[in-house]
């Protein structure tokens, strides 16, 4: 689940220079069990830029299925997480 966090952010983070890697996770929370073959729906936000072209997003996924339709889904993960540059070694 974080997985699918860290590639929505990727794609509303666009084209950058040098590709993005997960830096740092921060207060992540999980909620709802998934099973194999369930649906998830993810909305991530950007946070704020931080220095070196890192960025911080926050992020939530909630359970599209295996719930009453009158329900509000259920959070299936939420939590803070840093996208930087891949750093390159000589």
């Amino acid at each position: 689940m974080l997985e699918a966090m860290v590639q929505a952010a990727r794609r509303l983070a666009g084209k950058t220079p040098t590709p993005l890697v997960l830096g740092q996770v921060r207060a992540l929370k999980y909620g709802a069990f998934v099973r194999p073959g369930s649906t998830l729906r993810v909305t991530v936000d950007l946070h704020k830029q931080l220095d070196g072209g890192a960025i911080e997003f926050k992020g939530e996924a909630h359970l599209l299925t295996g719930f009453s339709s009158d329900a509000e889904p259920k959070v299936a993960v939420s939590g803070r997480f840093v996208l930087r540059p891949v750093r390159q070694r000589a």
